[in-house]
């Protein structure tokens, strides 16, 4: 097409669903950004503000919070619902949620390995699983970092929650058949190897509270450490305190 002589006049017709089509089939530059959803939508808890992102765990973009905490706790709510329902049982709704907690903890401890420098043994301790409260990277977020994912417990929290951990693996790897190593460590007085192990409701609801106790620990001590932007905040408070004295 030339160029266009003094005076002349000439229609241009653009197929924007050919120009999409287009756009969708050739590669894009570095940094071309499209207007499409992320996997992520959320409206960070500390400052308010909305947030599109890719995967599942992140920080605010705008103040910097983790919305792990938050997650978990609507994942571990549909573990309680369908558990109420009866579309989930009780040793199917212990393995989904400890499942959960675990991941979350595991994203909060890949932040902890890559802000904190570290020896190659303490770095090896936080890749663990957080299936065991007593031998696992939960006790190394503590060693590492002061996160102590227990703090507020009483002897009886800790004990039902090793108690659940061990019976958690039971239920996933051995079909919920009491094996040696539960009998010997979980501290369950009426195990016997080879018995199958009956979940209740009460223990999986019990251990759903628990679990969202221990991440509110390991958040509130995370952020101590790395503590969120401030003006973000302070603007989302101020902001609240106006519209409730509304």
């Amino acid at each position: 097409m030339g160029e266009l002589s003094r005076g002349e006049k000439r229609e241009i017709i653009v197929d924007m669903d050919e120009a999409g089509d287009r756009e969708s089939a050739e590669m894009k530059p570095d940094f071309y950004y499209s207007e499409q959803a992320q996997q992520t939508e959320f409206n960070c808890v500390k400052c308010g503000d909305y947030n599109d992102v890719r995967g599942r765990f992140a920080y605010c973009t705008s103040c910097g919070w983790k919305n792990n905490r938050e997650d978990l706790k609507a994942s571990l709510e549909d573990v309680r619902e369908r558990l109420n329902a009866h579309h989930l049982s009780p040793a199917a709704a212990v393995r989904e949620a400890v499942s959960e907690f675990d991941a979350c903890c595991r994203d909060f401890a890949s932040q902890v390995r890559a802000r904190i420098p570290m020896k190659p043994t303490r770095r090896a301790a936080l890749e663990r699983a957080f299936h065991d409260i007593h031998a696992s990277a939960g006790t190394a977020m503590r060693d590492v970092a002061d996160i102590d994912l227990v703090r507020g417990f009483d002897k009886g929290d800790t004990t039902f929650l090793k108690l659940m951990m061990h019976r958690r693996h039971v239920h996933e790897h051995h079909g919920s058949v009491a094996d040696e190593t539960y009998v010997k460590e979980s501290g369950d007085l009426n195990a016997r190897v080879g018995v199958l192990l009956r979940e209740d409701q009460g223990n999986a609801h019990r251990l759903i509270g628990l679990l969202n106790r221990m991440v509110a620990n390991l958040e509130a001590d995370f952020h101590e450490i790395f503590a969120p932007t401030e003006w973000p905040v302070r603007h989302f408070n101020e902001r609240c305190e106006r519209i409730g004295r509304r």
